[in-house]
């Protein structure tokens, strides 16, 4: 494949030698470039890139030699330090081309921006293909793609700053600059997870040296990590397009803690009196997720771009700073830097629309801020009258109407299904500000009314799904095999966050039908038609199905590089280019609780109903097997993760049905 080799061509703008900066020493940083990702590259078959250098046999004084300083080696510490962060430098850069930049080509697609960027006197200016045109795809959506948003994002940058858009001083550039470094090489160093190996079935290699946990890979995560943080927190009054970018992408990175597993023994002691399957398990899995970090950066992020796109706007209706001179000819911007603009605003409102309603906060951007650009056109036009509460609508993310969609189904065109995967991103995360309407309104104790509006228009976007994207979902999960290997990286990176929005809005359901905050007939229909059930049962199903098939080994015969060409840190699973993994955290952590408990159930009525073989019993049981190993399988590169699949393999173990 295209990209099969490292091709520095992918990463244009980037400069390798000055990627991780000269001042960056941290205390672990060792010269030998042995010590660079070490287990990891020697596991993997890269022995090539430290063939000559020795491994050190002495692993006992591995701490204190990442204490020690960079002055104290000897005259050839310049020329092995130069090495060492090239190699490093290119391996976490190749990291975040096949897991980040991936994943943008699919989200940040011209064709399904809501925010196109037009200027109203020049309707005229030319787009990307839409859906409909022709049978060329774009390049990024082929084989091979480059770093497009990072190049996009910095010549915005530099042409913002020409044009005066963003003011920013000599070390105000040069901080931004190092942030967003910072923040690319602290997202990428979370897949350098060197002692903790996946054997086919289980973390291995945890058990020899505790005192290794924190060894090379994770002192570097948690240092590179600190680095970022300060310089965002450098930048933290700076608006530019490169700090957004910075802040989206640090956002999306988990603090490193080492303090789930001490949670999890804690609240295991309260609870080893209880006898209670569902309490106890349900209490240490939200325990674990409630350590996370508030979505500081996301939401920072999240209004610097709206800032700027609201200068940007000003700027292209002629409505200039009063500060701009009257004889002032102000500098065009290109199309494409228009349509980046577009993207970088679509990226944030995505990121704060699923980070506020995951972490029950509200949105930075209101509607009315951020409704798509046809819907405003279309009041513009006295097609629609502006209603401040209509909320986001489904056609205009659909793409069509979607009382007409027809089921998308595999095999079919590549072409056709690498234009549907972006269509799915949108409407996935129209249901999450969907979910984010309904735990306003609740919170908000609005009217029966109010909510059951919601929760209707919502389940429309649930029922069109099911119709069209979910038929398409399921069918590339049943022929995983054999579909291309884009398509596999692409379609689990939408499918499991959908999933984990299904299942908290079965959850805002229930509650909603069990304190009687909704319209009665509408209660009593979904209560007859088992609906939270049935939504919960779909999602967890789906989840198993894709965990059988995703996590290497698990069902035996698969090669472990299912992704030719990816990074080799990456290539065993699509779970691993996730770049938001407490979304798939989060979403087989439900599943899971949902499986535990039918177990739990049936196991109760057994002797009433089934026998102790039931084959119910047995493909529950299977199910979750396979979402805690899914979770086991993310223990690589998440310690909530790992934390969460021993809280939930303690329960399994108590609940197998016995031979």
């Amino acid at each position: 494949m295209a990209n099969s080799t490292f091709d520095d061509s992918h990463f244009s703008g980037f400069n390798s030698q000055s990627f991780i900066p000269d001042t960056f020493q941290p205390p672990f940083y060792n010269p030998n470039p042995a010590f660079s990702l070490s287990s990891a590259l020697e596991e993997r078959g890269q022995n090539e890139l430290w063939r000559g250098h020795k491994k050190r046999k002495d692993f006992s004084d591995l701490q204190d030699h990442f204490a020690m300083t960079l002055s104290l080696f000897g005259a050839g510490r310049i020329a092995m330090e130069n090495s060492n962060r090239l190699l490093l430098s290119e391996s976490l850069l190749r990291i975040y081309h096949d897991v980040l930049e991936n994943n943008l080509s699919c989200w940040l697609a011209e064709d399904t921006c809501p925010y196109k960027m037009r200027q109203r006197r020049h309707e005229h200016l030319p787009i990307h293909q839409s859906p409909s045109s022709g049978r060329q795809i774009l390049p990024e959506w082929g084989v091979s793609w480059t770093n497009r948003m990072y190049s996009r994002i910095k010549q915005l940058d530099r042409s913002a700053r020409l044009a005066k858009l963003v003011h920013l001083t000599t070390s105000e550039n040069r901080a931004a600059s190092k942030a967003l470094e910072l923040s690319i090489m602290a997202f990428a160093t979370q897949w350098a997870q060197g002692g903790r190996r996946w054997d086919g079935h289980c973390l291995v290699n945890r058990s020899e040296d505790e005192g290794l946990r924190d060894g090379f890979e994770q002192t570097l995560h948690r240092s590179v990590w600190e680095y970022a943080n300060q310089a965002l927190q450098n930048v933290s009054q700076v608006e530019c397009f490169w700090v957004v970018f910075a802040e989206l992408v640090f956002g999306l990175i988990p603090k490193p803690s080492s303090n789930y597993f001490d949670a999890r023994s804690k609240e295991r002691q309260n609870t080893d009196q209880d006898k209670s399957l569902k309490p106890s398990t349900l209490s240490q899995v939200m325990d674990i997720i409630d350590q996370g970090e508030p979505p500081i950066f996301i939401e920072r992020g999240a209004r610097k771009i709206h800032v700027l796109r609201n200068r940007f706007k000003s700027r292209q209706t002629g409505f200039h700073n009063h500060s701009t001179k009257i004889d002032e000819v102000p500098r065009q911007f290109s199309t494409e830097e228009t349509q980046t603009v577009g993207l970088l605003y679509w990226l944030a409102i995505m990121f704060d629309t699923v980070s506020s309603s995951m972490n029950e906060r509200p949105v930075v951007v209101s509607d009315e801020e951020c409704q798509h650009e046809a819907a405003q056109e279309a009041v513009r036009n006295h097609i629609q009258t502006p209603v401040s509460s209509r909320g986001w609508e489904l056609d205009l993310y659909a793409q069509e109407d979607p009382e007409k969609a027809l089921a998308m189904r595999w095999p079919c065109p590549y072409e056709f299904v690498i234009r549907a995967l972006p269509r799915s991103a949108a409407v996935k995360v129209l249901l999450f500000r969907y979910i984010s309407y309904l735990q306003k309104s609740l919170r908000n104790a609005e009217c029966s009314q109010v909510v059951e509006d919601i929760i209707q228009r919502t389940i429309c976007v649930y029922r069109y799904w099911m119709r069209t994207h979910g038929a398409l979902f399921r069918d590339l999960t049943r022929h995983y095999d054999s579909i291309p290997p884009r398509i596999k990286s692409w379609f689990p990176c939408i499918s499991i966050p959908w999933h984990l929005g299904s299942l908290m809005l079965a959850d805002l359901i229930e509650f909603v039908d069990t304190n009687r905050l909704g319209c009665n007939d509408y209660m009593t229909e979904r209560q007859d038609a088992c609906l939270v059930l049935k939504i919960r049962k779909e999602s967890s199903i789906d989840m198993a199905d894709l965990a059988a098939v995703l996590i290497p080994g698990l069902l035996g015969g698969i090669g472990l590089n299912k992704l030719p060409g990816f990074h080799f840190a990456v290539n065993e699973s699509p779970l691993l280019t996730e770049p938001w993994t407490v979304l798939h955290v989060r979403a087989f952590s439900k599943a899971s609780i949902f499986h535990l408990k039918e177990i739990e159930k049936l196991q109760k009525y057994q002797h009433f109903v089934f026998d102790h073989e039931s084959k119910a019993l047995q493909a529950s049981v299977a199910r979750l097997v396979n979402c805690v190993t899914a979770l086991r399988f993310l223990g690589v590169k998440s310690r909530m993760a790992e934390a969460i699949s021993i809280v939930l393999s303690e329960s399994l173990n108590k609940c197998r049905p016995l031979g």
